[in-house]
């Protein structure tokens, strides 16, 4: 790695350029030997210099760099499209994309330390991208290749599901559009990734711009310790009397969850319930008329007609006929609940601000839970030790450490292997920084068949400048269900990239994820990662039933809440998507407050479409028209878990060996329906 240059005369992050080199530490580099070791570092079979590629004099010339393995792969695609259909076989529409893994590892470090430059050279490159796979997508006569092959030639199970899987997506980017459609098509999309970008940045943006200012600590007496001494040092840093907590998403559950004073619960909620604001409702407005636009273009009424020909679920009635029956279940079960919170407090109603709060209090009242005892089983790199040990007995996915440097000296890589065979590599990301987007997701950077696939999960967890780190029982969780996801991807399918677990059907992707949350509480799982910080004793048998207990109060609130966001997601992409922001603002309201039994705030502190960034992060993406995925897999993990359950557990379970087996190792190689049928011996839709 070169070191850079502290000082120089025209100088960008340490970095001299002069002509057509750069300078540093001395030594003299060409731009062209730049952008060599670049491309050599995205085909290397183990793990990359992530140091370089994200370093300045990297990230100078790496527009450049991606052009050219683009214009690698852009050569392989005219082949295609200039042999003669004769000639061609399965073998012509199979290689791996540097240039997908080149761009996944950009799109990394941008959403998790963006800076100006990594997010202009992102910016750039992903219009080349784009444009190359539209222009791959949109071919006619790609798309007859590969409906000529799947015809005229032998093949397997999983190469006919490779090219069927490559025909949908033809399909779902307008193939059959004649060219002004898809002329339109494009213009629309491009307009979108604008507008997504946009969107994000907003809520990037609002969140670094809040904090909240807190100077009698009489309120603060239930807080996690460890964040009370962050913000602590954040108001002596800032010259200031008490505390300053910033409004990343640790502080802002805290501070719903343990400040006493009331008003201040109300600021944080409003001021989660309306991030992005104005300027968001106005993007994500535009982004609903330009889809609506697009499935009209598709000859479809709808866009959630285009997002549904890719599902488990075959059409948003199918969802809406499931949550109307769950709706009235939860909706009931939640009042009861709600009623004798209000009687042991003595209040009138419970409202969407204080419900949290409340609920914990209850918690430690009734279940016994002692919070702060509780954090000393809680400490940061017990907790993930400990998890590698479960997944190991319970999957039998290992994970070793290693000494590969990367980005940060806090993101650590780990190598991955399953029953001796080396799977990749995983990175986590797991805490906060001012230049991370919010929230939690896995990404797959380097989707290889060789043993050196590269996965990562990315948290926001609060990190101490003065000590340990410590997590919250929702941090556990949140961990539990990102490395679902990586399970998902990792032990799937080794022969194709294109089956592997990322690639099936939307609404099956969060199966795996949800269901790795029953291990969180899981006696023989509790055993190995929540031990007590000093004596390495597991939590007792008295304490993790009352977690237990404690875990499913509110379960009603959470459900009731995953429809509400599911049904708002569906009708603003129906037949009749809205005109105005204020028609979408009152979409948003009337399914929060008709589906929640807490009183709600007034519906000028409350604005969904601003800061539902599942929705608007990205043009068409995942979630759009698709949210409802989240209750989906919910519904459809609680039976696979009971069913594991009641065969033997997790360890002795045939039924556990068969998840693992023919449907997590089986990735998208055949319909995920067809998948979880197969596991549970019956038939599912029809109780679904």
């Amino acid at each position: 790695m070169l070191q850079l240059r502290e000082s120089g005369i025209i100088e960008n992050d340490g970095i001299l350029q002069i002509g057509n080199t750069y300078q540093a530490a001395g030594e003299v580099i060409s731009v062209l030997e730049l952008k060599d070791r670049i491309i050599s570092e995205i085909k290397k079979e183990c793990f990359p210099d992530l140091e370089f590629l994200f370093s300045a004099q990297a990230l100078s010339v790496s527009i450049d760099a991606f052009k050219l393995i683009l214009a690698e792969e852009s050569e392989v695609f005219e082949t295609v499209l200039q042999k003669n259909v004769n000639d061609l076989e399965f073998e012509n529409f199979i290689y791996f994309s540097y240039a997908e893994c080149f761009y996944n590892f950009l799109y990394h470090i941008k959403n998790c330390r963006k800076t100006e430059i990594n997010e202009d050279v992102l910016k750039n490159i992903e219009g080349i991208f784009i444009e190359f796979q539209d222009r791959k997508y949109q071919s006619y006569s790609y798309f007859e290749r590969i409906c000529f092959v799947l015809a005229h030639r032998e093949l397997n199970s999983s190469q006919t599901r490779v090219l069927n899987l490559e025909k949908e997506k033809c399909e779902q980017n307008g193939v059959h559009l004649n060219d002004q459609q898809k002329t339109d098509y494009l213009k629309h999309k491009k307009t979108l990734g604008s507008l997504s970008q946009e969107y994000m940045s907003n809520i990037t943006n609002s969140r670094s711009e809040i904090s909240f200012h807190i100077i009698d600590d009489s309120v603060l007496s239930d807080m996690p310790e460890h964040l009370i001494k962050e913000a602590l040092m954040l108001a002596e840093k800032e010259g200031k009397k008490g505390y300053i907590f910033s409004f990343n998403m640790a502080n802002q559950g805290a501070l719903l969850k343990f400040c006493d004073d009331e008003n201040i619960r109300r600021e944080v909620y409003i001021a989660g319930a309306t991030l992005g604001g104005d300027n968001n409702a106005e993007i994500a407005l535009k982004m609903i008329q330009l889809r609506s636009e697009i499935a009209q273009l598709m000859g479809k009424k709808r866009y959630s007609d285009v997002s549904f020909s890719t599902k488990m679920a075959t059409s948003p009635e199918e969802v809406v006929s499931m949550y109307s029956e769950y709706a009235l279940e939860y909706s009931e079960t939640g009042k009861n609940v709600v009623k004798e919170i209000c009687s042991y407090f003595s209040l009138n109603e419970l409202n969407v601000v204080d419900y949290q709060y409340y609920f914990r209090k209850y918690s430690e009242d009734n279940y016994g839970i002692d919070q702060k005892e509780l954090q000393k089983h809680l400490e940061f790199e017990s907790i993930i030790q400990g998890i590698f040990e479960a997944l190991e007995e319970v999957y039998g996915v290992r994970f070793e450490k290693t000494d590969i440097r990367t980005y940060d000296r806090d993101v650590q890589v780990f190598s991955v292997s399953y029953q001796g065979r080396k799977l990749g590599y995983y990175m986590p990301d797991f805490f906060a920084d001012s230049g991370k987007r919010p929230g939690g997701w896995a990404d797959a950077l380097k989707k290889s068949t060789d043993g050196h696939k590269i996965m990562t999960n990315v948290c926001n967890f609060s990190k101490s400048t003065h000590g340990k780190n410590y997590l919250s029982a929702y941090d556990v969780r949140v961990i539990f269900h990102e490395l679902g996801h990586m399970l998902h991807e990792f032990l799937s399918p080794q022969n194709y990239s294109q089956l592997s677990g990322f690639e099936v059907e939307a609404d099956a992707i969060e199966l795996p994820s949800k269901f790795n949350e029953n291990l969180i509480l899981d006696r023989g799982v509790v055993n190995l990662y929540m031990r007590h910080e000093d004596t390495g004793e597991s939590i007792s048998d008295e304490i993790l039933s009352s977690l237990q207990k404690s875990a499913s109060l509110g379960k009603e609130i959470s459900f009731l809440d995953g429809i509400q966001r599911s049904l708002f997601d569906l009708e603003i992409h129906g037949e009749f998507p809205p005109k105005s922001i204020e028609e979408l603002r009152k979409i948003g309201y009337r399914y929060y407050s008709q589906l929640t039994p807490l009183q709600t705030v007034d519906r000028t502190d409350y604005d969904l479409a601003s800061n539902f960034y599942n929705l608007f992060h990205s043009p068409l993406g995942t979630y759009v028209a698709g949210f409802y995925s989240y209750i989906w897999s919910d519904i459809l993990q609680e039976k696979l878990w009971n069913k594991v359950q009641q065969s033997g557990g997790i360890i002795e379970s045939p039924v556990m060996k068969k998840y693992i087996g023919e449907m997590l190792s089986k990735g998208a190689s055949k319909p995920s329906m067809e998948l979880f049928e197969d596991v549970m011996h019956s038939s599912i839709r029809a109780s679904v």
